[in-house]
């Protein structure tokens, strides 16, 4: 997540964490003490507490362990309503991170409606190209598509990647995995053309941000190999898939956690 005027710089954000040591499971305690510094320090209502409560709900987030971060998500957004005002950018932050939590819950109108409160907070703060929208909007269009609002998701997903293309800093694994699920999104409504393109932007994008044999680079090989033999284009499939085969056994590494999102749809239908 790019820090603000992206959205709170203030936050310790678990984003650099996960890049930086892939040993985030064994980072409760450091969280959790940092925490209580932070209280001990400041008090419990100073907003940055707030910070800390996100941090560590963010963790049990990453861990699966989502009754453990729903009440510190929203103490989090209790506090900084009260000490920053309830449409200040830090709560949208707070908002999203919720909202992606009810998408891995299945929970997807909660999610949806998370989502739009913290886009609405941003729209009213920040330009409508500012790069801390695309998240948002790439959490709202899942959840949409999700409940099958199909017209919805695809602009959704079409803003963010026009977000993270422009403005975004160029190849990451958030435009990777919004590529691959926009082009799914395509390929369920029929539009065959623009399908096959996404996901080939896909491909690219991940094979230069996670490597040619990372299992994520084979995952979107195959959706692709899907949509091809769909299509009847049965010789194409053929290479895609031995591509896909030729991949290397996966190495767990820290890319791994970010790019998740490449199966969202998988996930989620």
């Amino acid at each position: 997540m790019d820090p603000l005027l992206e959205v709170g710089t203030n936050f310790n954000s678990l984003v650099a964490l996960y890049e930086g040591n892939c040993n985030y499971r064994d980072e409760e305690p450091f969280f959790k003490r940092q925490l209580e510094i932070e209280e001990r320090t400041y008090g419990p209502n100073h907003p940055d507490v707030a910070w800390r409560l996100n941090n560590l709900a963010d963790l049990y987030r990453a861990l699966g362990r989502y009754a453990d971060a729903q009440p510190l998500f929203e103490r989090a957004l209790r506090l900084l309503s009260r000490t920053r005002g309830a449409k200040h950018p830090s709560v949208a932050f707070v908002l999203n991170n919720l909202a992606g939590m009810e998408i891995l819950r299945r929970n997807y109108v909660e999610a949806e409606t998370l989502a739009k409160r913290a886009l609405e907070i941003l729209e009213a703060s920040f330009p409508p190209d500012q790069p801390c929208l695309a998240p948002v909007l790439s959490n709202l269009a899942t959840a949409c598509y999700a409940q099958a609002k199909v017209a919805d998701a695809e602009k959704h997903y079409e803003r963010a990647i026009a977000i993270w293309k422009v403005r975004g800093g160029g190849e990451r694994l958030e435009l990777c995995a919004n590529l691959n699920n926009l082009a799914t999104l395509y390929r369920e409504s029929g539009k065959y053309r623009e399908a096959e393109d996404t996901y080939q932007r896909a491909l690219q994008c991940a094979q230069r941000t996670l490597g040619r044999e990372h299992p994520k680079v084979r995952k979107i090989v195959a959706n692709l190999s899907d949509l091809l033999r769909a299509l009847g284009r049965n010789s194409e499939t053929d290479t895609a898939m031995r591509l896909a085969r030729s991949a290397a056994a996966p190495k767990t590494d820290c890319a791994d956690h970010a790019a998740e999102q490449i199966d969202t749809h998988a996930q989620n239908r």
